[in-house]
């Protein structure tokens, strides 16, 4: 029997650990605190401690991978979240035979983040642990997905020195961003990529600001290479006017989103594509748009903590000149 007093507040809900030499530890996310608590109410039955084993390799030729770095991953604690929290992470290496063992894991479901110097992150599972049985796996690690391609304007003519980056969307590596350089002929690669959902675009940059311009969304499989040209393809021009009863900013980024309605909840999410420019002195000007209906958003912040934003929703046509105003009110 234990108890623990504090300055709790009757009625509120706690997370509670419990450990002890040669059991699982025991985790119970909802714990109600109340006033003269019965024990009874709240009984901790300890199981035996289970073992989660196996061996990390290289994919193609099997060969062991010593030195691997393996942690335990939940739903509540993704990959993401693992170099912020203040919870004790269960973690193991693996030996000169690639094998590993993590002892005392937790029952419920379960996932392992798997690094190797030389190998790209691996994610393996989600999987149950459900009891004192040992939990078997088998791991293999490669060298990571590849997007390449060229950056290229309009004209198809290449675009040197320029940024383009990526952005996991979904996957193990969520919010992580990988960039790279385009080389005199406008090429880029981007290597050593998990499997997930990505944002991939031309980060255009003009002083401080940044526009996130031919953005695309992709999907990447296990080690998949993909062949990327980012490249503007349609003949239209939308220019515009921003309106604003205060001191605009000399740069303003502005986004140029195209409207899709679909019933993909994953693509509702994520943008699908989305064009990007800037707006100088309260002007902007978007060209090679391809036809469609889009929503263009520009917003800016206001003095400490305020945001002025604005957006407008205008047909663009298969070539030609389309103009649009936007006027930016304040919100705080």
């Amino acid at each position: 029997v234990w108890r623990l007093e504090d300055d709790f507040e009757p009625g509120k809900v706690a997370a509670v650990t419990i450990e002890a030499p040669g059991y699982a530890l025991a985790a119970f996310e909802a714990v109600r605190t109340t006033l003269d608590a019965d024990p009874a109410d709240f009984v901790a039955r300890l199981t035996a401690g289970t073992l989660v084993r196996g061996v990390v390799v290289e994919r193609g030729t099997g060969a062991p991978l010593a030195g691997a770095r393996i942690r335990r991953l939940t739903p509540r604690l993704p990959f993401e979240s693992l170099k912020h929290t203040d919870e004790a992470v269960l973690e193991t290496w693996s030996d000169s035979a690639g094998r590993f063992v993590l002892a005392n894991v937790p029952t419920g479901t379960m996932s392992l983040a798997v690094e190797h110097a030389e190998h790209t992150l691996a994610c393996d599972g989600p999987f149950e642990v459900l009891g004192a049985a040992p939990i078997e796996r088998w791991i293999e690690l490669g060298t990571g997905a590849t997007v390449r391609g060229r950056l290229l304007d309009g004209r198809g003519e290449p675009r040197a020195d320029e940024l383009v980056s990526i952005s996991c969307l979904e996957g193990i590596e969520r919010t992580v961003e990988h960039e790279a350089r385009t080389d005199a002929h406008g090429n880029y690669a981007l290597t050593g990529l998990t499997p997930g959902i990505y944002h991939i675009r031309w980060e255009r940059h003009l002083g401080e600001a940044t526009a996130n311009d031919l953005l695309r969304r992709l999907e990447l499989g296990l080690d998949q290479v993909l062949e990327h040209d980012l490249r503007p393809s349609g003949r239209a021009t939308l220019t515009g006017v921003l309106e604003f009863e205060g001191d605009l900013p000399e740069t303003v980024t502005v986004m140029i989103m195209p409207v899709r309605q679909t019933t993909d909840p994953v693509k509702d999410h994520w943008a699908e594509s989305g064009r990007a420019t800037f707006a100088q002195n309260g002007t902007f000007e978007a060209t090679d748009l391809e036809p469609g209906t889009y929503l263009v958003v520009a917003h800016v912040s206001v003095g400490e903590r305020g945001l002025a934003r604005g957006s407008a929703q205008t047909e663009v046509p298969v070539e030609g000149t389309v103009d649009v105003k936007i006027r930016l009110e304040s919100r705080q």
